[in-house]
């Protein structure tokens, strides 16, 4: 049987992601020195670059918006983490059992409220259905993709100027169809190096001139509160990010024996180690807090941890699928 060819610099950006994302969510505990808080700040690239991932696989086999791929990707989208809400709510329910109301619950198996993390769920969700509906415009109704593109750009002007009032879970979809976007023309143009220098420059440029008019105006310069909902200056700086990271993976910074065979794992499972990483973090913070550790440790304890009950789950797989 033909397996499906692997793209290495998609598999190192995601890998990359979801390593961040386990050092975003362990170091936000110990944001005691100012080298800590950088790190911690200058990491929230992670949600684009998983976005970037989602989407360069999309435009790159230019899929067809279809109710077969909506069930299978909806299917991939909502097991993994019903399978991991039933876990959490145990935990919950272990540590916080006032917590466990049926609003959380309805909410979490909603993805509309409720579990933390289930924001990130209800983000894909959406952008199941705006990839190919980006991709109909371009192919169908230049005007209407156009007007699209100034709609999702004044949104997150608007947004880095004021404060949005209701819940960022409904309109996220909107500002995030720019990382869409441009994933789009970097599959058509990546092999065109004007394109990448544009991903630098432009980007940068506008990332720079928006943290200058935010600190101009009192708005803070953290990007995790330019996040919810996520307003031009986060994204400006996701996708110069990305660039950043394709670039460096595209040159081979990241293939060097182990660090490649660990990126290929991590993007391989990166979702269900997502899932695992956080139901960890929940547990050891419930139990022992965290004040008995340091970061190095911490972080370690998590992303070991995880890798290896990611390990344990697929051998239990593989005993299932064998019998």
């Amino acid at each position: 049987m033909q397996t499906k060819k692997r793209i290495i610099e998609i598999d190192i950006l995601r890998g990359l992601a979801i390593l961040v994302m386990i050092f975003l969510h362990t170091s936000v505990y110990f944001l005691t020195t100012s080298l800590i808080k950088g790190f911690w700040n200058y990491g929230h690239f992670a949600v684009p670059v998983f976005i970037f991932c989602s989407a360069y696989l999309f435009f790159d086999k230019s899929k067809a918006f279809n109710f077969p791929y909506l069930l299978k990707r909806f299917w991939r989208l909502l097991y993994p983490y019903y399978i991991f809400a039933l876990f959490y709510f145990f935990a919950v329910y272990l540590r916080e059992p006032g917590k466990l109301n049926l609003k959380y619950i309805l909410n979490s198996t909603f993805v509309i409220g409720g579990i933390d993390i289930s924001w990130l769920v209800l983000l894909f969700l959406q952008l199941t259905f705006v990839m190919p509906f980006v991709l109909f415009l371009w192919k169908k109704k230049k005007a209407g993709f156009w007007v699209y593109v100034f709609i999702s750009i004044l949104s997150s002007v608007l947004l880095t100027l004021l404060k949005w009032p209701y819940d960022y879970r409904f309109i996220m979809w909107l500002q995030y169809s720019i990382v869409i976007i441009y994933t789009m023309f970097f599959v058509f143009y990546k092999d065109k190096k004007w394109f990448l220098a544009t991903s630098f420059i432009l980007p940068g440029l506008i990332f720079i001139i928006l943290r200058i008019v935010e600190s101009g105006i009192g708005h803070s310069l953290n990007l995790f509160d330019n996040k919810y909902p996520p307003n031009l200056y986060y994204i400006a700086f996701g996708i110069f990010s990305t660039a950043v990271l394709f670039s460096l993976a595209k040159k081979g910074i990241f293939s060097f024996f182990p660090v490649k065979d660990i990126f290929l794992f991590l993007s391989k499972y990166s979702y269900s180690i997502f899932f695992i990483h956080y139901l960890l973090l929940y547990i050891f913070v419930g139990l022992m807090g965290v004040f008995q550790f340091n970061l190095l440790i911490f972080f370690l304890s998590i992303f070991f941890l995880s890798l290896t009950l990611q390990l344990i789950l697929n051998k239990l797989k593989s005993i299932v699928a064998i019998h």
